[in-house]
């Protein structure tokens, strides 16, 4: 259904950034770091990050779409913000979006090889099908939390994703709910 979801690069790029946390010995404090307003015009998007985000791109599905990337790391952990345009959902009718973002949570539940702990559906500005979910990185000792729009065939995500406590953190929300799109 939804073939070309981008999770390889996210995966290790998640996976990269946690390893060195889950080993240390002693966790450091989380940075009180002001968040700040990052406007992506070619996006069309903003959200509140740590600072300016490094920005990459990767070519992800069989007709390989670019796939946007923006990080910014923390003490414990790590903001992805990424889209991607999949042609393959042009027309689609709404349950078959929402069908899309619940299989890209599995994937990258079974990627993780982690346990959902929740997961509700949600709407962005009350008409794009959205999926908010949180999951465990048993091989990290971390979690995940995880919002996914559909906005026409463009798939948003929004993760924070390291220890438990930075993961859960009420930065965390504000970076996830900060999350807006630019006309």
């Amino acid at each position: 259904m939804f073939n070309s979801f981008p999770m390889r690069s996210v995966i290790a790029t998640a996976v990269f950034l946690l390893l060195p946390i889950a080993t240390s010995q002693a966790a450091e404090p989380q940075s009180a770091a002001q968040l700040t307003e990052f406007r992506s015009k070619e996006g069309k998007f903003s959200v509140h990050l740590l600072g300016e985000p490094v920005h990459e791109t990767t070519e992800v599905g069989d007709a390989k779409e670019t796939q946007h990337q923006f990080s910014t790391p923390a003490a414990q952990g790590v903001y992805l913000v990424s889209y991607q345009d999949n042609p393959n959902l042009k027309g689609k009718p709404p349950k078959e979006m929402e069908l899309a973002l619940e299989s890209g949570r599995d994937r990258l539940l079974g990627a993780f090889e982690g346990e959902l702990l929740e997961s509700k559906s949600l709407k962005l500005n009350e008409v794009h099908p959205g999926l908010n979910f949180r999951l465990t990185i048993p091989r990290a000792q971390g979690e995940a939390r995880c919002r996914f729009y559909m906005v026409g065939t463009r798939l948003y995500q929004i993760l924070v994703i390291g220890a438990p406590d930075f993961v859960n953190a009420e930065q965390a929300t504000e970076v996830i709910d900060s999350f807006k799109l630019l006309p």
